[in-house]
């Protein structure tokens, strides 16, 4: 554009000329004072596209050292699990059941990954944040003696080690004897977490997650 404007002058009178040097240079002012105000929009892009952005919530701009601290851990946890990542060895367990649902599991997003990855039908209890009453208690234990659903899948988060007690914070919850130490179980039915757990017996652990096989005989 700037070479356009220049090839122009040069073709005009000088009367004329004089008048569109000015408004050439104010034109190139105009386009740097453009190209400037882009670079850093530029600049933030280029940095940006390489970046790879998955899950539910993804954000953009460029990458930024990982802090290590146990804290930050537990949080890049929780965002692995409430964004659906999947285990291969999980993933072929679902893949080999016949029931109506292969699992059951707390929130959607991780139900569809399932499904994606599976080709399974997964139910999603409690919905998109797991705060949705369906199934209900009633309704799942109905599901399970009709053999509808063959396993209950429940995240193991490990807790920082100086978050770590003894008890449990609600002494009218059932004990779990099983249960390794350190580690929340973010369970967003928790009536259905805890009967699946008073009855059943985890038994796999893939990744962060512990597998309850429903089919087996509640005790």
């Amino acid at each position: 554009m700037i070479a356009a404007v220049g090839l122009l002058v040069v073709a005009l009178p000088p009367a004329a000329r004089s008048d569109r040097e000015r408004n050439r240079a104010t034109t190139v002012l105009l386009i740097a004072g453009v190209l400037a105000s882009l670079a850093g929009s530029t600049a933030y892009a280029a940095a940006t596209l390489p970046q790879p952005h998955t899950g539910g919530s993804p954000t953009v701009g460029p990458a930024h050292p990982k802090p290590s601290g146990p804290a930050d851990q537990f949080r890049r946890q929780i965002s692995m699990l409430m964004g659906g990542q999947t285990d291969p060895n999980l993933v072929a367990l679902l893949a080999q059941t016949d029931t109506k649902w292969s699992a059951a599991i707390d929130r959607s997003s991780p139900a569809a990954a399932l499904e994606l990855a599976s080709r399974t039908p997964v139910l999603a209890i409690g919905g998109f944040t797991s705060a949705d009453p369906a199934p209900t208690l009633p309704q799942f234990q109905t599901m399970v003696r009709n053999h509808e659903i063959t396993y209950y899948l429940i995240p193991e988060v490990k807790l920082p080690d100086s978050w770590r007690v003894d008890k449990p914070a609600d002494p009218s919850s059932p004990a779990q004897p099983n249960a390794p130490q350190g580690i929340w179980h973010p369970a967003g039915n928790k009536e259905i977490f805890d009967w699946v757990t008073a009855h059943y017996t985890a038994t796999h652990h893939f990744g962060d997650i512990a597998v309850y096989d429903l089919t087996e005989q509640a005790h």
